[in-house]
């Protein structure tokens, strides 16, 4: 394997600036020209060479735009088909991803890639271990040749549309190249990881779901001595409400936060609802919601071990930050009753698996129904 350590890739402003640049130098040096064979222009020509100049500069502005925008697409172009083709396509074949599946993780690539810059992760890869900067050195190098191609298709008079463009088979000779970079072991760290998550997720629940039974089970037996007494009755339901309060606030895993926040976001937001709902049995899917819980974590476990990202404290908290104020940005107008109420649906009703114990719902599911 070899591999070859690049300098810094220079940010868009820079390299539109020296664009510029050089073409005012080369502008510049003709108009002194001109000037050496007519020193005493008239001012119609003057003013003629004025607006001549500025137009060619506006021209060249929107030249330097239309190819700064390129050469960024290209890059992304690269990037995407790294982690989607190389890192994650043995990860989906092993997780037997479904094609819903596969989009929402195409989703959180393509979100990754525009919420980040493009240069700054060519950056951390060429700086990080011997296998991200090996493929940082294939992105680079397939780039630079594509960019190339269309400066060529430019010069032979070929427009914008018909130059700018990203062939297929450069896309496919760079995942050739790129393909067996990454060890497999990195892919079984992934993995292995991700089960240990969810495997904690499934056992806390578990535990949960027995616990909050002998919750309610100690409190039914509180309302039936109670001899029809509703003070004693409503006072052993609070307090059992309480204890399960209690039970959720409870700290959890990185993956279970990130359940809660997806499955509480169901409940209350009208568009996720319909997007989780089974239409055939009128209830939420939950194996649906935890599968794409596990492809967003897996997304994200991947970052942190290839060394893309440093999954620290801090990391995590702002993930969850942002992924909750993602979800409350989704317009919850129709989420409301006519009297301004949230509308919260009966979780327990929407549970279309209430003895299993692999259920992820369970860690949200009350059972206070049945105290009647």
């Amino acid at each position: 394997m070899s591999f070859v350590m690049k300098g810094r890739t220079k940010s868009n402003a820079e390299a539109v600036n020296e664009y510029l640049k050089s073409i005012h130098e080369a502008e510049a040096a003709e108009n002194r020209k001109k000037d050496m064979i007519d020193l005493y222009p008239d001012q119609e020509l003057m003013n003629s060479h004025f607006f001549d100049s500025i137009s060619k500069q506006n021209q060249l502005r929107e030249d330097a735009t239309r190819f700064m925008s390129f050469k960024d697409e290209v890059h992304k172009e690269l990037m995407f088909h790294f982690l989607e083709n190389v890192v994650f396509d043995p990860i989906q074949e092993q997780s037997m991803m479904n094609s819903h599946q596969r989009e929402v993780l195409a989703n959180a690539i393509v979100d990754y890639i525009n919420e980040n810059d493009i240069y700054g992760i060519l950056d951390t890869m060429e700086s990080g271990n011997i296998y991200l900067n090996e493929i940082a050195s294939y992105i680079t190098e397939a780039a630079d040749n594509i960019i190339a191609n269309a400066e060529e298709k430019k010069k032979e008079g070929l427009s914008d549309e018909d130059a700018y463009t990203i062939e297929n088979d450069k896309i496919n000779d760079f995942i050739n190249n790129a393909k067996g970079v990454i060890p497999d072991s990195y892919i079984d760290k992934i993995m292995d990881r991700v089960k240990d998550a969810t495997d904690d997720f499934i056992d806390e629940n578990r535990k949960n779901k027995s616990a909050i039974k002998n919750i309610y089970d100690a409190a039914k037996e509180k309302v039936e001595m109670a001899d029809g007494d509703p003070e004693l009755q409503q006072e052993a339901v609070r307090m059992a409400k309480i204890q399960e309060n209690k039970l959720f606030s409870a700290p959890t895993n990185v993956f279970g936060q990130m359940m809660r926040i997806v499955t509480e976001s169901v409940h209350l937001i009208k568009p996720m609802t319909e997007s989780y709902t089974n239409h055939t049995t009128n209830k939420i899917d939950f194996n649906k919601l935890q599968g794409d819980v596990e492809v967003l974590y897996t997304f994200m476990e991947a970052l942190n071990t290839l060394g893309l990202v440093e999954a620290n404290e801090q990391y995590i908290k702002d993930t969850l930050d942002n992924m909750r104020d993602s979800i409350e940005n989704i317009d919850i107008v129709d989420t409301l009753d006519p009297a301004g109420e949230k509308k919260v649906p009966k979780e327990k009703d929407q549970n279309p698996n209430d003895d299993d114990d692999n259920n992820p719902s369970n860690d949200f599911i009350t059972i206070s129904n049945s105290l009647g």
